[in-house]
């Protein structure tokens, strides 16, 4: 109701002026609600696509500060109190600064309610993805390791636009994909979804994650809301939830280290190390053969 609205206008950087001149519809009952925030449908003025907002919920950083506040003395004290007693925490032989792992979840709290952070995030997730407004096919941004542009996966994923220029610490605006939950057998039969669209589903989703860790080194480390699509069925949640992501550095490798990177992706058995007997064997094996390497193209790229 009007709290709703309340909350949308103060997220604004203009107020409700604003928000008036930017949105011409606005459902003020959440489709959504969580402990952070809550998502509402609405309409651009401009062009009329269909949105979800997720906007903040109230005093949220005021809240945040009391309480960070308050356990960053409780970490102080401990580490006082671990001085005092000879030595700071010690955990398998390595000594333990609460102060320091406090400071490092702080940094990290805090970007969880910057919906800049997220919306930043979510764009570099979909042009890594070579995916624009309404899925469409853009030029990727994402290379693969010999430094070649790779393909659109707009095929077979789909994560939503996010419009960055209309986005506040405070409020996200995101293009809004209808879909259906993955584990709602019921309304994944009604629509039509077959036991191949699933097996499709799963594929896509390996396929997207590998694509994460080997090429474009940027991945989501909240895996609740995963998708993919075929025939135009959105058969689970996209991509949306984006507010948690990671980098892995890079650098350059030769050929042989290459190789072992992909190995490791692979053809890593469980409980084989890489060093062992049998291990060098199946290294062996996958660097001499040019099966793998299709094999590892095929699914990353």
């Amino acid at each position: 109701g009007q709290e709703a609205l309340d909350l949308v206008h103060a997220a604004m950087p203009g107020g409700k002026a604003e928000f008036d001149a930017t949105f011409s519809e606005f459902d003020d009952v959440p489709l959504a609600a969580a402990s952070l925030g809550q998502v509402h449908r609405a309409k651009l003025r401009s062009s009329g696509e269909e949105v979800a907002i997720k906007v903040q919920r109230a005093r949220l950083r005021d809240i945040y500060d009391k309480d960070l506040a308050l356990m960053h003395k409780i970490a102080t004290g401990v580490d006082k109190f671990g001085d005092m007693m000879g030595g700071r925490g010690n955990v398998g032989g390595v000594e333990q600064s609460w102060s320091q792992i406090f400071n490092d979840a702080e940094v990290i709290l805090y970007r969880e309610i910057d919906y800049r952070d997220e919306a930043d995030n979510a764009y570099r997730f979909a042009t890594d993805f070579g995916l624009g407004l309404g899925g469409k096919a853009i030029e990727n941004t994402a290379l693969s390791m010999d430094g070649k542009p790779l393909p659109s996966a707009a095929e077979w994923m789909r994560t939503p636009y996010t419009y960055k220029e209309l986005s506040s610490e405070k409020l996200l605006v995101m293009e809004f994909v209808p879909s259906i939950k993955v584990t709602d057998n019921k309304k994944l039969n009604a629509a039509g979804v077959t036991k191949e669209d699933k097996e499709f589903l799963a594929e896509s989703l390996a396929r997207a994650y590998l694509r994460q860790f080997c090429a474009n080194r940027f991945f989501s480390t909240d895996p609740r809301r995963v998708g993919g699509m075929k025939k135009s069925i959105p058969l689970t949640e996209p991509y949306y939830n984006v507010g948690r992501e990671a980098e892995i550095g890079t650098k350059d490798l030769n050929e042989e280290e290459e190789r072992q990177r992909k190995y490791d992706i692979l053809k890593t058995p469980v409980g084989v190390p890489l060093d062992s007997p049998q291990g060098k064997e199946i290294a062996a094996d996958v660097f001499a053969a040019n099966q793998d390497e299709a094999k590892y193209d095929a699914l990353v790229l």
